[in-house]
């Protein structure tokens, strides 16, 4: 069955009620393979109906405090830092030896532009994170694009091996526009990702090939505030203006939470 069709098929089933009977036994395995930290959860286990509601779980608040300095920019993400540096000639870095096109990555031409020269942080969530995606700056969204793609996994060993991963795969581009320079949220899809759902427009699934969707807003957020949501894991690309340089301590590997400074305004 080809990716992109099989990742249909288990979104639809990740929607499928689970009896309550069953919800300790089968979100508990998950937990357990994948280390899922359910004393973090608003929600205790046995109210999930749904394997998506439980993956897509919200946390209690107070968690994921935000950091306060105002030239902050903050981690969208539970993550682990997979990538980051500088947006050189046009081109990221996907892993060792590959690289890819900015242009080929957010598709828009005036993005393209106001990025050239800034910098990037690649951002790799696995099954077991937080997988909700909040704003890393007060900015307004005037408007994100639905790229249609193939679905390959994004772990490290794909990372390292097919070329454009990250431009080939479905993704969501979302611009953020600051008093610094416009911001872009890169949402990947990858294999078995159901959905990416945000907060100004319906979910965003897998799809057949075909020229990418505007969606315009004008919605404003404040740095934290909940931006858009994976219903199954992937990856978030950070794309920063010349005006943010990335914080020093940040490291290949390194564990990041939701809130935790990875830029400031320079």
């Amino acid at each position: 069955m080809p990716r992109v069709a099989l990742s249909r098929v288990l979104g639809l089933l990740e929607r499928c009620p689970v009896p309550r009977s069953l919800r300790r036994a089968l979100y508990g395995r998950y937990c357990a393979r994948y280390g899922v930290r359910m004393e973090e959860s608003a929600t205790p286990l046995e109210e999930f109906r749904t394997f998506n509601a439980f993956f897509t779980r919200r946390l209690r608040d107070g968690l994921r405090p935000i950091d306060t300095d105002p030239k902050s920019v903050t981690s969208p993400v539970d993550a682990r830092v997979a990538a980051f540096g500088a947006i050189e000639r046009g081109r990221l870095l996907q892993a060792k030896g590959l690289d890819y096109a900015l242009e080929d990555l957010v598709v828009v031409p005036e993005l393209v532009g106001s990025l050239l020269g800034g910098s990037f942080v690649t951002l790799y969530l696995a099954p077991g994170d937080y997988h909700r995606i909040h704003a890393p700056f007060d900015g307004s969204v005037p408007w994100a694009i639905h790229e249609p793609g193939t679905l390959w996994p994004v772990n490290d060993a794909a990372a390292a091996t097919i070329r454009d991963l990250f431009v080939v795969n479905e993704r969501v581009v979302t611009a953020l526009e600051t008093a610094h320079g416009t911001i872009a949220i890169v949402k990947v899809g990858a294999l078995n990702v159901g959905s990416i759902r945000v907060e100004f427009d319906s979910a965003i699934g897998p799809s057949s090939r075909r020229k990418y969707r505007v969606y315009a807003t004008s919605q404003k957020f404040t740095k934290g505030e909940e931006l858009a949501r994976f219903e199954m894991g992937s990856t978030v690309i950070l794309l920063l203006p010349r005006a943010f340089a990335i914080e020093m301590d940040l490291a290949l590997g390194k564990r990041i939470r939701v809130g935790e400074a990875v830029a400031r305004v320079r």
